[in-house]
């Protein structure tokens, strides 16, 4: 059976590393703007510096390669919009205790 459906599959066999790379690149450049056009954006102790250090350590197709044929790694499959933008998670209880933010019940 085809996998060509599954986005971003062909990494998995040593392949697509230009679009890989560019992938990186804008990931990295928005994070690097993201800092330096919100200096007032607040972010938990450690948060930018781990950040940092993923993109110095993490950021290089053949650690990737090597990474996706190790023991270490587990195969996660998830839906095609899961990013951080397309989370919600809330932090408040409601009135009976649940951490939702919709008290219409």
């Amino acid at each position: 059976s085809s996998s060509s459906w599954m986005r971003n599959v062909s990494w998995f066999s040593n392949q697509g590393r230009r679009d890989w790379e560019l992938s990186m690149e804008a990931s990295r450049n928005g994070w690097e703007r993201l800092l330096r056009d919100s200096p007032d954006l607040k972010f938990p102790d450690g948060f930018i510096r781990m950040m940092d250090r993923s993109y110095e350590r993490s950021c290089s197709w053949d650690k990737l390669q090597r990474f996706l044929k190790s023991p270490r790694f587990k195969f996660t499959l998830t839906h095609g919009d899961f990013h951080a933008a397309n989370m919600i998670i809330s932090m408040k209880k409601n009135d009976n205790g649940d951490n939702n933010n919709n008290n219409n019940n």
